[in-house]
């Protein structure tokens, strides 16, 4: 794996300086019960400089409002998998969930849903517009959409009048999923070990990291996900978007101190984000590391890179 410095914008690193006392691993906000969307929430809050468009902090600050208060909801959320059938499927390479095993409340999706359709709407630089038929009272989420998502698949528009973004759509899904899946990802916590399970998608969701750590002890490599906030231990040589593990075509950029990476796939052309615990004393709250990276991700994508995930 090739490695090359890269300085990055003097905004990117002045912008964290007081957070309170956070943590480096996601999993004790899980296991203390602690609401994450809106431990996230008041990161970004104390992050946000002049520097930083408004209207980006007003759009994340009223998407993380949206999902904590869903979060306080999900926190009761029953799972109907013993054990042993959980030890079954990750031992046969499977991730823990499948759409078959949500119990969701689709009223409380659906408001959920209807919240970010319309605060999406109000940013139509963040995805594009949204179309009106979406924005319609009564319009909720079909459950077909949740389908494809959890499998991967594109995910069926059917709408009569409209044209959506493919990226709209997954991002609409994903969001309005994700404090509900937090709160599975919370009820499955302690219930498999994550240091065993070294495959690209998320042990428990299967969706793909968005961001990813070096841990203090070692080094090692953990991802989050993008959907659950699980964290799982995975390769540092292997790209966790298309699985490539070619050493020639994998690299990494570093900040000119060390503490952030950019990892660099040019067989799909993707990039990861990661902070290196090792090179800071501070508290770091993981999550909210990959809301704050945003200048990381305009420099990737000048570079012609894509987000993975």
């Amino acid at each position: 794996m090739r490695h090359h410095s890269w300085r990055w914008p003097v905004a990117l690193f002045c912008a964290r300086s007081s957070w309170s006392a956070a943590s480096s691993r996601i999993e004790c906000f899980l296991t203390n019960k602690v609401n994450l969307s809106k431990r996230i929430s008041q990161g970004i809050e104390e992050w946000a400089l002049p520097a930083h468009s408004s209207r980006f902090f007003d759009f994340y600050h009223g998407l993380l409002e949206i999902q904590a208060e869903a979060e306080e909801k999900a926190a009761s959320l029953e799972l109907k998998l013993d054990k042993d059938e959980i030890a079954r499927r990750l031992n046969s390479g499977r991730s823990i969930l499948s759409y078959e095993d949500l119990c969701l409340n689709w009223e409380q999706v659906n408001a959920v849903f209807h919240r970010i359709v319309c605060l999406l709407a109000k940013y139509p630089e963040m995805l594009g517009p949204v179309p009106k038929s979406l924005i319609v009272e009564g319009f909720t989420l079909p459950p077909d959409w949740v389908k494809a998502w959890f499998k991967g698949e594109e995910i069926p528009a059917g709408l009569d009048s409209d044209s959506v973004h493919p990226l709209l759509l997954t991002t609409l899904v994903q969001q309005t999923l994700r404090p509900f899946l937090i709160g599975y990802a919370q009820a499955l916590k302690g219930s498999f070990n994550q240091d065993s399970w070294r495959r690209s998608n998320c042990p428990v969701c299967g969706a793909k990291p968005e961001f990813a750590y070096l841990e203090k002890e070692v080094g090692a490599r953990w991802c989050l996900c993008s959907a659950c906030a699980t964290e799982w231990l995975f390769k540092r040589m292997q790209c966790p978007y298309c699985d490539n593990v070619d050493g020639s075509s994998l690299s990494f950029l570093t900040s000119d101190e060390g503490l952030y990476r950019l990892y660099l796939c040019e067989q799909c052309k993707s990039y990861l984000k990661a902070i290196d615990l090792r090179k800071t004393s501070r508290d770091v709250l993981v999550s909210l590391e990959s809301l704050t990276t945003v200048d990381m991700d305009a420099q990737a994508q000048e570079k012609g890179y894509h987000r993975g995930a």
